[in-house]
């Protein structure tokens, strides 16, 4: 019975293990998506592209992040963690809303009559939420790590995933 309880217990560490890495590459996605929008703002306010260009290259982007987050949330449910899961429900709830209502599609003439400040604020706040996320998911990463290496290893060689 003793193995039988490690065993157990060695595959339920191996599969929070492999949850958390899928969220951190999730969320390290929705990061590199961030920034390459803050920076193609920035360019369109230094006049260095078009409007249409900036446009083109971020709703490429739109629909893969706000899945990832959206999959990051669900990922979340699955290792039955409601504390970070209450905490990345309004994003979540924005990213559905605009996927429902299109509004993650950004046009050239709204995107020169939005105050771009404004726009930039929000992918800010976006950024930080996603940053926050990404250090949550490496603190998971290692926390599973250190108790994986507080198993009796030698108690558990005979025992194989197959």
């Amino acid at each position: 019975i003793r193995s039988g309880i490690q065993a157990a217990v060695f595959n339920m560490v191996i599969y929070e293990l492999c949850l958390c890495t899928a969220e951190f590459v999730l969320l390290a996605f929705s990061v590199f998506s961030g920034v390459h929008s803050l920076v193609l703002f920035s360019e369109l306010r230094s006049d260095r592209t078009n409007p249409r260009d900036v446009c083109d290259r971020i709703n490429a982007l739109a629909i893969p992040e706000l899945t990832s987050y959206l999959l990051f949330t669900f990922s979340i449910i699955l290792r039955s963690q409601f504390t970070p899961f209450l905490l990345s429900l309004p994003l979540a709830f924005l990213h559905i809303y605009r996927i429902l209502s299109k509004t993650w599609i950004i046009q050239p003439a709204n995107l020169l009559q939005l105050h771009q400040q404004h726009v930039t604020t929000l992918y800010q706040i976006k950024l930080l939420i996603y940053l926050l996320f990404l250090f949550y998911a490496l603190h998971a990463i290692l926390d599973l790590l250190i108790q994986d290496a507080s198993l009796d290893w030698n108690d558990l060689q005979h025992f194989r995933l197959e």
